[in-house]
């Protein structure tokens, strides 16, 4: 562990890993609950379990203890929900990141493209009217 520890044994909270689990050189890792089945859907795009042998949790003495070795690193994310640890190479985070900073390069263009426009009409917002009613629409 890299971490400094304090006489007391504990880890300054600045000192500490962001990310609970040790992520593979070439790889970069996040933490994942798995709502509407988002584990499956990373799986499909690259991304893999990180297990246990290569996990560091808060409060675990040895974190590649036989008991734990094969499992799927996890840890508690709150609101009695788990999250788990997954890692995808480089190569397809940088290409998946440049895809969507295109993306966002669109849009802020488009956004650019909308400054001589009425704030109203930029916000999707008319009048419509009939039948001597009039109605806001807002969209």
């Amino acid at each position: 562990m890299t971490e400094k520890r304090v006489r007391d044994g504990r880890i300054p909270f600045h000192e500490q890993k962001k990310i609970g689990a040790d992520i593979t050189p070439g790889f970069h890792g996040r933490l994942v609950t798995d709502k509407d089945g988002q584990i499956a859907a990373l799986e499909k795009g690259g991304y893999r379990k990180v297990h246990r042998a290569n996990a560091i949790r808060c409060g675990e003495k040895d974190a590649s203890d036989a008991s734990q070795l094969g499992e799927v690193a996890c840890q508690p994310v709150g609101n009695g929900e788990v999250g788990y640890y997954m890692e995808i190479p480089l190569e397809y985070y940088e290409a998946d990141q440049k895809a969507k900073q295109k993306e966002n390069d669109r849009v802020m263009r488009d956004i650019g493209a909308l400054k001589g426009i009425d704030e109203k009409n930029q916000r999707g917002e008319f009048t419509m009217e009939g039948d001597g009613k009039t109605v806001k629409i807002k969209h």
